[in-house]
């Protein structure tokens, strides 16, 4: 068994798996209590608090919403997850192909959700213009660079004063968060070129300026769960896994 792992990326795949399938529930809920919220105008906990009733009498599928939201993150902590190991086996950097990947993965499997997830309320897409999903691409890639990279730096920063898990903990939390300080502007004015193509870019800046405090709170809420609670139960799992294989590794060469 210790041969297989050291060979493939069994640990790194298995720990997306575990974090992703955990957090796919309540990002399934989220997820599609703002669609409902946008489609009926209705706030934003009344919309999820409909939406856990519509599951629970089964209005709404759950598991086929939710094998699809688990195929968001698995990929995209998975793929996260491969090119690391990848690259610390053949000693490349591992940083920009990592972010790259990653964020091409999540992008198009987040776009392949939404337009599933509208189904379910009857909302037809329209297709989204280049510059719209640019925006939209670079917001994503924000949020997965500061996961995947600016993490580890605020994590190493924390251990000095907190336990290692605290401190894998609290460095999820906040990166993720602080990032969404500026991918918000990007997301705003991304669905703005989407839904007014006609607006000028006056009429643009006055939109994230009227939207940015909600949007960004709302933004930071969802990503608490997806990558925050999600990006720590990966990364714990996955360095436990490769610790347990580095001691078991130890003890045969004994």
């Amino acid at each position: 068994m210790c041969k297989i792992t050291e060979k493939y990326p069994i640990h790194e795949i298995s720990s997306a798996l575990l974090s992703s399938s955990i957090i796919s529930p309540l990002m399934l809920t989220m997820d599609m209590s703002i669609i409902r919220s946008h489609l009926k105008t209705e706030k934003g906990v009344t919309s999820f608090f409909n939406v856990l009733n519509d599951l629970r009498s089964r209005s709404l599928p759950f598991w086929r919403p939710y094998r699809i939201m688990n195929q968001v993150y698995f990929s995209t902590f998975g793929t996260a997850n491969v090119m690391e190991y990848y690259s610390k086996r053949y000693s490349i950097e591992s940083q920009i192909p990592t972010i790259l990947m990653t964020s091409t993965v999540n992008i198009g499997m987040m776009s392949y959700k939404d337009r599933e997830y509208s189904h379910y309320f009857g909302i037809k897409r329209l297709i989204m213009p280049w510059s719209s999903k640019m925006l939209t691409a670079s917001g994503a890639f924000v949020t997965v660079y500061a996961q995947f990279t600016k993490k580890q730096e605020v994590d190493k920063y924390l251990s000095t004063y907190l336990s290692p898990s605290a401190s894998l903990f609290w460095s999820s939390i906040l990166v993720s968060m602080s990032a969404q300080l500026f991918s918000t502007p990007l997301h705003i004015i991304g669905i703005d070129i989407y839904q007014s193509p006609h607006n000028t870019f006056l009429e643009r800046l006055e939109k994230i300026k009227s939207l940015y405090t909600t949007i960004c709170i709302g933004r930071m809420m969802r990503i608490i769960p997806a990558f925050g609670v999600g990006g720590y139960l990966n990364e714990k799992w996955k360095r436990s896994q490769s610790f347990n294989s580095s001691n078991s590794d130890s003890n045969n060469n004994k």
